[in-house]
């Protein structure tokens, strides 16, 4: 039996404030939760070779004869939610793509890692990305995704000559692109930041609780949705999935939920500039061969800033009909914020039928 949705008291609290007046919703909703925690399906648990090991962080090496691409995920939540399932894998994707796909997986933070800021993190991306590029004999693809993402960007731009192609997917940028719902996020940021100084670390369920306050209502929706399906049918046991991964994650490391918390919710660094513990690049040098994707219902929230016009990045949408190419001119608007619904992007069936390497 499951337990959560973590922290549970604040997602039941949301989900009864969400559905004040509405009785039936809320017990199809904490029925959709009790659904949850007893459904029969588990992820398959298929643990790839690993080609790198640093510290607690491992690569694993998914195979193939093609040219290499290294996939980053966020520091929240566990690395698999690139390779779910077998019929919902961005990395499967690739791979079918002829691609040779390679997974960082960050791992529970170590000894060594409980110390570590967000400058540490990109040293790791680049100093992997290096080492990868020695073993194959040449530059390789980079993916970023969420989190992932915008430490990759950094990376690259620090130093991208092993980097021949940096997509970027969902990744957060400008933190108060939505100034009523930032203000209060960026308030509850600031007072978490002494807990986490007191304790050493930001636990998961702290974690948890902060993502919440992005979106109050989704528990209500969702688990009042997942009531409805089919127990067995294949979009349960994606739900299934997917909420058992959003329910998993390690804790992290002190200085770096700290700097996230302030630098990135409170104080927008990585809207203005790239920096980590006192130093810091402007957002420029970034591969040309680099574009940026951010799913339809997100694209008035897309994980870019005008920073990144002429810089030739080409940001996309999952609506072929709604692309922006920013800095080339025209009417066309510019993307902001950062990005809701970003599962869709290597979970659903879009990323399949989009190469981007």
């Amino acid at each position: 039996m499951r337990r959560g949705p973590h922290p549970f008291g604040l997602h039941l609290g949301n989900m009864i404030c969400a559905s004040a007046g509405k009785p039936a919703q809320l017990a199809a909703a904490l029925a959709g939760v009790e659904a949850w925690r007893g459904h029969a399906f588990h992820r398959p648990d298929h643990q790839m070779p690993i080609r790198l090991t640093m510290g607690t962080m491992n690569i694993r090496d998914y195979g193939g004869d093609g040219p290499p691409v290294l996939l980053v995920p966020s520091l929240v939540n566990p690395a698999y939610i690139l390779d779910l399932l077998p019929q919902n894998s961005l990395i499967g994707a690739l791979r079918a793509q002829g691609l040779s796909p390679l997974l960082l997986d960050w791992g529970q933070p170590g000894e060594e890692e409980r110390h570590f800021g967000l400058a540490h993190y990109v040293d790791r991306i680049s100093q992997s990305i290096t080492a990868l590029a020695e073993v194959f004999g040449r530059p390789i693809s980079v993916v970023g995704y969420c989190m992932g993402g915008t430490l990759s960007l950094a990376a690259s731009l620090m130093d991208s000559s092993h980097i021949s192609r940096l997509a970027v997917l969902a990744a957060p940028w400008d933190f108060h692109a939505h100034a009523a719902r930032h203000r209060s996020l960026a308030a509850m940021a600031l007072s978490l930041v002494p807990v986490i100084e007191r304790l050493g670390y930001a636990p998961v369920d702290l974690v948890q609780s902060f993502f919440t306050g992005l979106n109050p209502s989704a528990s209500l929706s969702k688990f009042t949705r997942f009531s409805r399906l089919d127990p067995q049918s294949a979009e349960a046991e994606l739900f299934v999935a997917l909420e058992d991964w959003a329910n998993n994650g390690p804790p992290l490391a002190g200085p770096v939920a700290i700097e996230v918390l302030r630098d990135w919710y409170a104080l927008n660094m990585p809207g203005q500039r790239m920096a980590f513990e006192g130093s810091s690049c402007a957002t420029k040098g970034v591969p040309s061969a680099c574009f940026c994707r951010c799913p339809q219902a997100g694209c008035d929230r897309a994980a870019t800033k005008c920073a990144w016009s002429g810089r030739g990045l080409d940001v996309r949408c999952l609506d072929p009909a709604r692309q922006w190419a920013c800095g080339h001119g025209g009417g066309a608007p510019r993307p902001r914020g950062f990005v809701g619904s970003a599962c869709a992007l290597v979970v659903g069936p879009m990323m399949k039928s989009q190469p981007f390497i």
